[in-house]
Formats: C-alpha cells, structure tokens, sequence
C-alpha cells in the first residue's frame, strides 16, 4: 500500500508505507492548513540545501506536495524545482470566503514522478525521486547509528542520545563493517595496509559518504533477509 508523510508543511506520497516515529502522516485539506514553517522552508528546498536531501531522499516518493503563501514563497519552490499545482481559485470561486490579500495568496506547489521536472539534472528536488533497492539491509539499530552518523555526531554522543553504552554502540559498529564487508568487501577499503586505527577511521569515512548518497539504506522498507545475515535489534 502506498503511503503519505508529512514533514514541515510539506506532504509527500510514496510507494510504500513510511513507519519512521517522527513523521505525521496528514495533507493539507484546503488552502487555510498549516502555516508553521512555511516561509523557511520553501527557502530551505529552493536553495537545495544537504538537510533536505538528508531527510527526505530514499523513500520512493512518488509525489510532493507543500502549500505557499503569496508570489515570494511560490517563486522560492518554483526555483527549487516545484511546479504551480493550484492557486485554488477554484476553491474561492465556489466558496464564501473572501480572496485573501495579494501577500497571503495561497498556492499548492508540486511535483510528481512523472513530471519531466522531477528527472533534471541538477534541480533540488530531481535526486529525491531516484529509487534505489538497498544493498545492505541494515537492522533498525544499525540504521539509527548510521542516521546520527552521517550528521558527523560523535560516537558517545550517539551513545548518550540513543540510551545504549559505548559498548553497544562499538558492537553496533562492528556489526555494520561485518554486514557491508559481506556484500561490497572494496567498500571499506579493501586490504589498506594501515595501522588498525587509521583502518577503522578510513573505512567509517568511506561507509559514512556512501551513505549520504544512498539513503535508501536508511529507511525502513521492504522484509530484509534472515539467511545468513544478523538483523540485530
């Protein structure tokens, strides 16, 4: 079953059902739904910055949806790749609410899969419809590392924010190195004759900026295998 999640103002449509704790799955129903965040974030996606690739990309979206309020917050998504969906006239016309002022003008701005705009090059929203398979099936735990881990936290910080000691979170770690080495032993490095230490900072490095690039490893879809894997907990 496909699913929805709603994220800053924004809604989003995906191929299959999103069991992340911290999304609230909602749409907006008509032009008077939720405000909050609306004007920083129709800057942060038309400027196409890291954070939105960071939480949004992997999830098979399918669709994008986030209301705008006045000409200045359409023309900052229109520059990050939405289109104009509706400026609800429609609605206004068929309703007895006044039109709002010029300023408060609500739009929905969008973009879909099958838009032409969702596969160019270069457009702040175009990487966030490229669906991936993941290749490694990490277990809940190990995907929780990982999240912290690509925002650069510190080990004991994630130590301390997930509730586990540092220990678990050193087993975590080898659990992780053990799963990627079975699929893509070159990943982490391969036979880099270094010291252990320098080893075990070089094959972080080389995990954490592949999975920056392929967020699908973080996201909980799809039945992971049980056959000779450990799914952790």
């Amino acid at each position: 079953m496909p699913g929805e999640f709603w994220f800053q103002n924004c809604t989003f449509a995906v191929d299959r059902p999103v069991a992340d704790p911290y999304i609230a799955c909602t749409a907006p129903a008509s032009p008077i739904g939720l405000k909050m965040f609306g004007e920083m974030n129709s800057l942060m996606v038309s400027k196409g910055t890291p954070m939105i690739r960071l939480t949004h990309a992997g999830y098979h979206i399918r669709r994008i949806l986030q209301e705008a309020y006045g000409p200045q917050q359409m023309g900052f998504l229109k520059a990050g790749g939405f289109l104009v969906k509706s400026d609800y006239g429609e609605y206004y016309a068929d309703s007895a609410r006044p039109l709002p002022a010029p300023d408060e003008r609500p739009f929905l701005a969008g973009l879909d899969r099958e838009d032409p705009e969702s596969r160019l090059p270069g457009s702040a929203l175009s990487s966030l419809f490229q669906a991936q398979v993941p290749r490694f099936h990490f277990s809940p735990a190990e995907q929780r590392v990982l999240a912290r881990a690509i925002m650069d936290e510190a080990d004991a910080d994630v130590a301390e924010a997930l509730g586990v000691s540092g220990d678990a979170i050193k087993k975590i770690w080898r659990r992780i190195y053990e799963r990627v080495a079975a699929v893509d032993h070159d990943l982490l490095g391969g036979g880099l004759e270094r010291s252990a230490v320098v080893r075990g900072k070089e094959k972080r490095r080389r995990l954490v900026r592949y999975i920056r690039y392929h967020l699908e490893e973080l996201r909980p879809f799809g039945p992971r295998p049980v056959t000779g894997s450990r799914t952790g907990t």
